[in-house]
């Protein structure tokens, strides 16, 4: 037989056995499709964020000014570099990120992500310009520079060159240049940024990065610097050092964890997989052992499984592409604009990287077809035909598997329920005289970055409260925080009060100060404040006699202490809070504050209802609550298909045992225990080592305080017993029920 010949033979038999156990391949297939799609999503953020900036054909010369044994940048200024010297370095970009407004004519603006750079940027960071020059962009000029992608949502995809945008203060900027966007992760950032204007002055603090002459060079500078006085610093002494991009650590954010949570669930579906892989090849030991008798080689049969597997990977891996390309778009573009644009994705290289991590599972499974053949072939030459010792193999293996997979599943159960009660306790904290019920009841319009809306306030208020769905409504003239001494500051209105049910202690038109139980213990240890809160107004000391104490937690992360002190008109509304009437119309209130939002919003972001709960709670525990449901979900169905797939093979291979126990008169009850005594015993040993697992991290938590729920709360550990407990019964029971009421005549014909 001729190669050609033998390597169509291969792919026949391949093709029929995976056709003669469709639900074997369908379920292998089905778990490496769950895996590779969550884990190729979850670890996109961890690895743009450590590639952004390899991109940069100046990757290897880009260095920063830290101090010693600080991971961050010192805060230095264009002064500071000048007194360093420009022959200690090729160039050096100053940078400041935001989000902000862009007028794109008199009456529409829309919200981009901006950098304020200087014209060395474009040199250190490399790029390619597709249109005009970059040379015309100098400090403090009026001249900007777009990307393709700007252009092409906002400017028709026509040639921009002379557009007049404007920014600030009414100042108008024109269209230079057109450069190809820069890499999402770059500089650590996961957010785009589309327009680039000059910064005004190189006095003001922002970020920085050096491009080196020569990677050699940081040492050389690290050393100067360490010996000269060239920054300005509150401190007596710091000790300066020149890092290079290239050497920096990795930094093990929220991304990486993301990904180690879909590392979990693709090794759940490669455990599944894998699984069914190896029970087949043994099933399949006498077919084996007449091969290798007949003068089979190793090489054939290696060829032949690599087909099997080759088939089975590849198909899962398109099914993932098309689940990237067709179900990642459309999820996205059903969810809140926050969370969009905290979650962009390049498809192209979430292709790239799915293609990537296919590959990686072939050569796996090379490992796993060698190991068995290996396996097999001793096996042989130890027991000949006695197929008993490798099945008892077999089945210690998938038992195993079974306990990991029933793990990945309580695990991320567990996770989601956790995270459920940490939103609950966020909620209680954050203001306890309101519940659930009332706080999704209360509008939140936050109007701080919306210049026409901020011209027309009074007319605006005016129609909220001419609405008939509008209760009652109350606004925040501005907040702050004083870092040194965690203090978040609330100007507030007097209806605000009634808004949130915070008792009043004052009359109307009176001045007030409302704070936390934190800031109250404060207050009372300032033997210098006499019951008052004091602050600094830059130079002046201000003081504010207490009111009376609220139960309230501050909305920002980095202050404890919460002070409401009364709003002034001279003051402009940062956010309303509109409480809505109980017997209102939801649709009703969509439908008026898209119409009347749509004269105020930018072009780029619709009206969206934002509830005071899902303010309260945050966008990052929504989406870690969003990721941790579909987790389990996807973790229940994987351990459900692996559960399904054994319970098929076990009562298919015992159908004449089953049989004979009936005809012996066994009833139902004992056919259930004969097969699903062993599954008790799984999830009895999965549950144990998930409980111990679960507590240890709960405990661990609470330690740093990451932890803010009560772990002994029984529901936190009953629910994903429960839950897990139904996965395991219901495909079980369900196989078992099956075979049960099959005939026993028919069977033992059969057989």
């Amino acid at each position: 037989m001729n190669k050609n010949m033998l390597a169509l033979h291969y792919v026949k038999v391949s093709i029929r056995q995976l056709l003669k156990h469709k639900s074997q391949t369908c379920i292998s297939i089905l778990g490496i499709v769950a895996g590779l799609f969550c884990f190729s999503v979850c670890s996109y953020y961890n690895r743009v964020m450590r590639f952004g900036d390899k991109a940069f054909s100046t990757y290897e010369r880009l260095a920063e000014i830290k101090e010693k044994g600080v991971p961050y940048q010192l805060n230095i200024q264009g002064s500071d570099i000048d007194k360093i010297g420009p022959e200690s370095f090729e160039a050096v970009a100053f940078w400041r990120n935001m989000k902000d407004n862009l007028f794109l004519d008199e009456t529409n603006y829309c919200r981009v992500g901006i950098t304020l750079c200087n014209p060395d940027y474009f040199n250190v960071f490399p790029t390619h310009c597709v249109e005009g020059s970059l040379e015309s962009f100098v400090m403090q000029g009026n001249k900007i520079v777009v990307t393709t992608e700007f252009v092409k949502k906002y400017l028709a995809n026509k040639s921009p060159l002379g557009t007049s945008l404007t920014y600030g203060k009414g100042k108008a900027y024109e269209i230079a240049a057109v450069i190809e966007p820069y890499p999402v992760g770059m500089r650590d950032f996961i957010d785009i940024y589309e327009v680039f204007l000059p910064l005004e002055n190189l006095q003001e603090y922002c970020s920085h990065t050096l491009l080196l002459k020569n990677s050699d060079d940081a040492a050389h500078l690290t050393k100067r610097l360490q010996q000269g006085n060239f920054f300005r610093t509150d401190r007596a002494k710091i000790v300066p050092e020149v890092t290079l991009a290239s050497e920096e650590g990795a930094q093990y954010g929220m991304d990486f964890w993301v990904a180690v949570i879909g590392l979990f669930i693709l090794l759940a579906g490669m455990i599944n997989f894998f699984s069914f892989s190896f029970g087949s090849f043994v099933n399949r030991y006498r077919e084996f052992n007449l091969r290798f008798t007949l003068g089979e080689k190793k090489r054939g049969l290696f060829v032949m499984l690599l087909i099997e597997q080759s088939l089975m990977i590849s198909m899962a891996g398109l099914l993932t592409l098309a689940l990237i390309e067709g179900l990642l778009p459309y999820l996205f573009s059903i969810s809140p604009s926050d969370i969009r644009d905290q979650l962009t994705i390049d498809n192209e290289s979430l292709v790239r990287y799915a293609i990537q991590y296919t590959v990686w599972l072939l050569i796996i499974a090379v490992i796993l077809i060698t190991c068995s053949i290996w396996y097999i072939r001793r096996q042989i030459r130890a027991w000949g035909l006695r197929q008993k010792v490798m099945v008892g193999h077999k089945h210690l293996m998938q038992n195993v598997l079974l306990v990991v997979q029933l793990f990945f599943s309580f695990l991320f159960i567990m996770a989601t329920v956790a995270v459920q009660l940490q939103v609950k306790e966020n909620d209680r904290q954050a203001n306890p005289r309101l519940s659930m019920d009332e706080k999704k009841n209360i509008m939140v319009l936050n109007v701080r970055s919306t210049p026409p809306l901020q011209d027309e306030m009074q007319v605006f208020l005016g129609y909220l409260r001419s609405r008939p769905w509008c209760y009652k409504l109350g606004y925040i003239g501005c907040d702050w925080v004083i870092y040194s001494s965690f203090t978040e500051i609330n100007l507030v209105s007097d209806d605000y009060f009634d808004v949130m049910n915070i008792e009043k202690k004052h009359r109307a038109g009176e001045s007030f100060c409302y704070v936390n139980e934190a800031l109250m213990k404060t207050v009372e240890n300032d033997s210098l404040s006499n019951a008052k809160f004091h602050y600094k107004d830059g130079n002046q000391d201000v003081y504010y006699p207490v009111t009376g104490t609220i139960a309230m937690k501050s909305e920002s992360m980095s202050a404890s202490q919460l002070c409401l002190l009364p709003f002034s008109d001279d003051m402009k509304i940062e956010k309303i809070f509109v409480r809505l009437a109980e017997n209102a119309s939801r649709s009703q209130v969509l439908a008026d504050m898209k119409k009347e939002m749509s004269k105020y919003l930018p072009v780029n972001e619709p009206f969206q209802y934002v509830s005071l709960y899902d303010e309260q709670v945050g966008g990052g525990l929504r989406v870690l609550s969003g990721l941790f449901m579909i987790c389990s979900l996807i973790c229940a169905i994987i351990a459900a298909l692996g559960i399904y797939g054994v319970i098929y093979i076990d009562t298919s291979r015992r159908q004449k045992e089953v049989a004979i126990r009936k005809i012996n008169g066994a009833r139902l009850t004992a056919i259930y225990w004969l097969f699903g005594k062993k599954y008790l015993w799984i999830y009895s040993i999965s549950s144990l080592i998930s409980v111990i697992g679960c507590l240890f991290i709960f405990i661990l938590g609470n330690r740093y305080r990451i932890i803010q729920f009560d772990y002994t709360n029984p529901f936190l550990w009953i629910i994903p017993l429960v839950l897990v407990a139904g996965v395991v019964l219901f495909t079980v029971s369900w196989k078992i029920y099956r075979i049960a009421q099959l005939n026993p005549a028919d069977i033992i014909k059969s057989e």
